[in-house]
């Protein structure tokens, strides 16, 4: 025993062993801080997760108030092939038909689209009409600023949607808004999502993701199939199906409740 503990302090009081036991510590620290570095960037981040403490989906419903009794509610669309039904079957398959012919059934209710394919944010938000007695707005754009390779940048994206947000507040004061999320996957999505989230968290708007049903292979092709809108009338796999354009509906009516004008106040 008195050998074992002599020679543990001779082995200290040599500087080159002491020097390496440095250096194993230093290495210990370094493989350890860099595993940890490691499992944080490869973690996939959850999809609901808030970006700059804005949620990518608010909870509970929106609460719109229904034109006066005998007048119809009027919803105003504005927005890219998306909102103009590129690839479903027919017209009435996509999904402003679906969701006004859902929201009819609560009282009548008219659409005023503004749509126009392949054009980005600022192309359609510009000059869109926005029909001044409108009691809810929405907005379907961003979609075509995340071309790959022809990308808005994201704090210019965010100028410009905001910009459209408070003209829609300017033009129909009275209307609340829903703000739909890209059709990209989240991996693309995720910021110009944010930055729409941004731009609409007020308390007469709602920010609605996109981004879970086109995940969803179901929702998209397949390609070939005969539809009413499209370059050469065969759909793609991009666009959404009628099964996708039916979950928007279901998303939009999910999250908008209309209330009759004589609960007003």
């Amino acid at each position: 025993m008195m050998h074992q503990v002599t020679t543990l302090r001779h082995l200290r009081s040599n500087r080159w062993v002491q020097l390496g036991l440095i250096c194993l510590a230093l290495l210990l620290i370094v493989v350890g801080a860099g595993g940890a570095y490691w499992y944080l960037e490869s973690r996939e981040p959850p999809r609901d997760e808030a970006i700059g403490g804005i949620p990518l989906q608010f909870a509970g419903p929106l609460q719109v108030l229904r034109a006066p009794d005998g007048q119809p509610t009027t919803v105003t669309f504005i927005g890219d092939s998306i909102s103009n039904g590129w690839a479903a079957t027919t017209y009435e398959d996509s999904y402003i038909p679906k969701t006004i012919a859902t929201w009819n059934s609560g009282g009548p209710t008219v659409a005023k689209v503004d749509a126009v394919s392949g054009k980005k944010l600022w192309e359609v938000g510009k000059y869109a009409a926005i029909d001044p007695a409108s009691q809810l707005v929405v907005i379907e754009l961003g979609t075509n600023d995340v071309r790959f390779g022809d990308e808005t940048e994201p704090s210019e994206f965010r100028r410009q949607y905001g910009a459209l947000v408070r003209r829609v507040k300017s033009e129909a004061p009275d209307a609340a808004i829903v703000c739909l999320g890209t059709w990209r996957p989240s991996s693309k999505a995720r910021e110009y999502d944010g930055q729409i989230a941004a731009a609409c968290d007020a308390d007469k708007s709602r920010f609605l993701k996109l981004t879970d049903i086109y995940e969803n292979t179901n929702s998209r092709g397949p390609s070939g199939r005969p539809v009413f809108l499209s370059n050469d009338g065969t759909g793609d796999n991009f666009h959404p199906n009628d099964l996708g354009y039916t979950a928007i509906m279901q998303r939009i009516t999910d999250s908008v409740v209309f209330k009759p004008h004589s609960n007003a106040g």
